[in-house]
Parts: C-alpha cells; sequence; structure tokens
C-alpha cells in the first residue's frame, strides 16, 4: 500500500517539472528575447533586423518583383465604365409560384368587367365566383375563392 505523503506526491509530480530538471529545461525556453526598454533601441534592433532582411538571398533574388508588386498595389484602380444603374429585378414571393398566370388574371379581369357592368348582381361574391368558375381554365379550376377574390374581384371595384 501508498503511504498518503507518497500518493500525494506523485499526484502533484505529474502536473509539476521535476526540481533537478529545472535549469536544464528553463535553457530550451521558447519565449522571444526580451523586447528593447528604449526607443532608441528598438530604433537600433528595427535597423539590424532590416538589414539582416535585406542581406537574405531569397530577398536579393526577388527584389524587383517586390518593387513591381508595390507600384502596382500603390496605382489606383482603372476607373470602372460608367454604366446606367440597372434596375432591380422584382423579388419573388417566396419561390412560390402564383395559383393563377397573370394572363389568366388579365383575361378574367376584363370578362368580370364587362360581365358587371351588364349584371350588377355580379357584384354579389357568390355570384361572381360561379361566373369566374366557368371561364377558368382546366389547369387552374382548383382555385380558392379567396384567390379569385384577391386577384379579380377586388381589382375591378
Amino acid at each position: 500500500m501508498i503511504a498518503p505523503a507518497e500518493g500525494a506526491a506523485r499526484r502533484r509530480s505529474r502536473f509539476q517539472r521535476d526540481p533537478d530538471e529545472g535549469l536544464a529545461s528553463m535553457a530550451n525556453s521558447n519565449r522571444p528575447p526580451e523586447k528593447p526598454q528604449s526607443l532608441h533601441d528598438l530604433r537600433r534592433q528595427i535597423r539590424e533586423d532590416a538589414e539582416r532582411w535585406r542581406e537574405h538571398p531569397l530577398v536579393r533574388e526577388e527584389a524587383p518583383k517586390l518593387r513591381q508588386l508595390a507600384e502596382a498595389l500603390r496605382r489606383p484602380p482603372p476607373p470602372q465604365p460608367s454604366a446606367s444603374p440597372s434596375k432591380r429585378k422584382r423579388r419573388q414571393g417566396a419561390g412560390r409560384k402564383l395559383a393563377l398566370s397573370s394572363d389568366t388574371i388579365m383575361r378574367l379581369r376584363r370578362a368580370y368587367q364587362n360581365a358587371l357592368r351588364q349584371n350588377p348582381k355580379l357584384a354579389i361574391p357568390r355570384l361572381a365566383y360561379k361566373f369566374l368558375r366557368k371561364l377558368l381554365p382546366e389547369a387552374e379550376c382548383s382555385v380558392s375563392n379567396r384567390t379569385l377574390s384577391r386577384h379579380i374581384i377586388k381589382w375591378t371595384k
């Protein structure tokens, strides 16, 4: 059986570094080097880093290409050809097709207007629906009374 103090030491050792390896592990630190303390030191370090970067062989080979790229990026983009603003396309209603085609709606409106002038009793909804259903094509005969009212009857009054 393991003594309680020994068990605690084992648990602790899983999460803590071994004290004997402390200095060795600190020597291999991944931390970046200390930052310069003054503005003068910072400028000097930037100059040194820039010189070191300029001396790199890839930078010397690619310098003309980089200059061309920098010039291209500095130039303003060419002006777009001025075209009249395009008319925005009318949005469709949630992707659902109308129960009646636009041709059928226009045809039924004209017929209903003419019939209403001749017979004012067609203003009564029940009679109006009966009249309009006779004129509907077979493909669109399953249209509800509400649809007929919304698209045809309301527009003729």
